[in-house]
């Protein structure tokens, strides 16, 4: 197989290289690909590193500060100035089960080319111009682990900051259907324009940032994280700690992360329980034309929650686009919710990369 798979190494979770039972058995999950199969005269030709984590986001409501994020992102940035493009990997989104158009393949080539050929800026400038809103995303090499930074097809770029499962629990890091759905906004940016969007368990941020770097007027990230209110009755604040186990670095990491990407100006980081829009008494602070999740759904117990967070967050008429891993537990359940209030519109879809597939499925829910 590829440069990866020769060395047994498979993104898992956390970043850890998992030992090969099978190599037969491997050699025939990846070879299959054909971003793989098709790329691989180049692929040899670079030195492909593995890509660190895969990685959720999950639920939301008030105001946090950071401390370091800018002295951090000072110092990426002036990395970033130093170095030349480095590839680590290559993501695509196709239709269902693949395989990837010849048109994207070659956009992959002609990219991998450039890096080849000591990242001429006139050549770097034409394929950006070129392949604007294009179903691809570049990642590139970085000195930190827990530091990833992306190119989309278009030139723009995006810098995140993962965590740990201890302190941001599902949350911590990237995961699969976060860069689809970061690509399809990359795509679709036009049915963005000049809108407010809400972001629903945001984890790192990688879907709420892209939409802030698209044509969206402001937009506002949530997850449920550990921060005390002022306001707050102690006994109630523990009482929730207790039931749902809230991450306590989560939402200080997002806000590093909006902070990573310079948009503390189109970018609001708050905090929102999904449970508290059960009750009939919860009214959102606001509603919104447009409300986005990525792989938002992981238990089956939170599917009423989540249901009643998007219709509650949403105006009427307004649209929420989710993009999910299939077979998700609860994933079922939240779509037959949403029929029942207005219209849900689904297709599946399957992110390629240079180590495996990720079927998706990508869903639109219009309330009545």
């Amino acid at each position: 197989c590829i440069d990866g798979c020769e060395r047994g190494r498979r993104p898992g979770h956390g970043g850890r290289v998992k030992k090969r039972k099978s190599s037969k058995r491997m050699a025939r999950s990846c070879c299959h690909l054909s971003l793989l199969s098709s790329l691989r005269p180049l692929l040899l030709l670079l030195p492909v590193a593995g890509s660190f984590v895969l990685s959720v986001d999950r639920p939301l409501h008030s105001r946090l500060r950071a401390t370091s994020s800018s002295r951090l992102r000072t110092t990426m940035n002036a990395k970033s100035e130093q170095q030349k493009l480095s590839l680590s990997n290559i993501w695509v989104l196709a239709e269902s089960n693949g395989p990837v158009r010849q048109e994207e393949m070659n956009i992959c080539k002609a990219f991998m080319q450039i890096c080849r050929e000591d990242n001429n800026k006139d050549k770097l400038r034409a394929f950006f111009a070129e392949n604007r809103g294009k179903p691809v995303l570049f990642e590139m090499k970085t000195e930190r682990k827990d530091f990833r930074k992306f190119l989309f097809s278009g030139g723009e770029t995006m810098s995140i900051q993962e965590g740990s499962f201890g302190d941001s629990g599902l949350g911590y890091s990237i995961w699969d259907a976060g860069l689809a759905l970061s690509i399809w906004i990359q795509m679709n940016g036009d049915k963005f324009a000049g809108r407010d969007v809400l972001e629903l368990g945001s984890g790192v941020g990688v879907t709420g940032i892209c939409m802030a770097k698209s044509s969206a007027n402001q937009v506002v990230l949530s997850d449920f994280g550990n921060v005390e209110d002022e306001g707050e009755d102690e006994g109630e604040r523990n009482s929730v700690v207790e039931r749902n186990l809230q991450p306590r670095n989560l939402l200080e990491n997002l806000l590093t992360n909006v902070e990573l990407n310079g948009l503390e100006e189109k970018c609001q980081v708050t905090r929102l329980d999904w449970h508290a829009c059960l009750a009939d008494s919860f009214r959102p602070v606001k509603e919104f034309q447009c409300v986005i999740g990525s792989d938002v759904i992981y238990y089956e117990e939170d599917a009423e929650a989540l249901t009643a967070a998007i219709v509650k967050h949403l105006r009427a008429g307004g649209t929420f686009f989710l993009m999910n891993r299939r077979g998700r537990p609860g994933l079922s359940a939240v779509l037959e919710n949403l029929e029942r209030m207005g219209k849900v519109e689904v297709t599946e879809l399957s992110l390629f990369n240079n180590f495996d597939s990720t079927p998706l499925l990508f869903a639109t829910f219009t309330k009545g």
